[in-house]
């Protein structure tokens, strides 16, 4: 005789939630009300089941303090998972983290490889990515200058259409034209054009130091920054 016995070990776990199904709520609910504190759960949940988009969207959230405190950590950490995923747009933000101590301690080696990673990814490539990075190798901005892969890069960031990648292809490709353009403009007394030759120069020239030391000190911010990322760029790269 063969015995039914039903229930036994009482009842079965739910199964686990779908990330699809998550992702399409929380789409749901952002497209009805951009930032809307009840897609946090959906998108934990697309999340965790590796949907990279919903990670990034909360990376976001993180990093601007959208439905809690700002959180840079907690930024970096989806950013990196997000990349992890093959996002483009996760990496070249955590690279933007790296390159400028968001969360993470300054690495600018790792933050310029994050940048040119975001922007290579096969299938999620983030045209921001492109432009920075191909930016940030031709000017030499945070230590690293390589003109023939800023040109690549820019390149793929055009042919995403992203009209300032288009732009930098332009002067990537004549940069002596461009110099030569704004040394007068900059001998004149124009001090954002001070910037923009010191930036193309090569990295070391005296020339180059000058241009930028002119422009920093007429209050263009981002001349300093460029000074104090390539100073502080090579202190760590003489460090025994």
């Amino acid at each position: 005789m063969f015995w039914l016995i039903l229930g036994c070990g009482g009842p079965s776990a739910p199964p686990p939630p779908d990330p699809d199904a998550c992702f399409s709520e929380a789409q749901r609910l952002l497209t009805a009300t951009p930032g809307d504190p009840a897609a946090r759960a959906p998108l934990d949940c697309a999340c965790d089941g590796g949907r990279p988009i919903a990670c990034t969207t909360l990376a976001a959230w993180a990093r601007d303090g959208t439905n809690q405190d700002p959180n840079l950590l907690q930024a970096a950490e989806l950013f990196e998972r997000a990349c992890d995923l093959g996002d483009g747009w996760g990496c070249a933000s955590l690279g933007l983290a790296y390159l400028e101590g968001r969360g993470v301690t300054v690495d600018t080696d790792r933050g310029l490889a994050l940048q040119i990673q975001g922007c290579e990814v096969p299938k999620m490539a983030s045209a921001k990515g492109c432009s920075n990075a191909g930016k940030n190798l031709l000017t030499g901005r945070w230590g690293t200058q390589d003109p023939l892969r800023a040109v690549a890069l820019l390149e793929r960031g055009c042919k995403l259409q992203d009209e300032t990648s288009c732009m930098q292809l332009q002067i990537a490709k004549r940069p002596d034209a461009y110099i030569e353009a704004m040394r007068p403009l900059c001998a004149s007394g124009d001090l954002k054009s001070c910037g923009n030759l010191g930036s193309m120069l090569p990295l070391g020239s005296e020339e180059r130091d000058e241009a930028l030391n002119k422009a920093c000190a007429g209050g263009i911010s981002l001349a300093c920054r460029t000074l104090e990322a390539a100073a502080g760029n090579q202190a760590v790269k003489a460090a025994p």
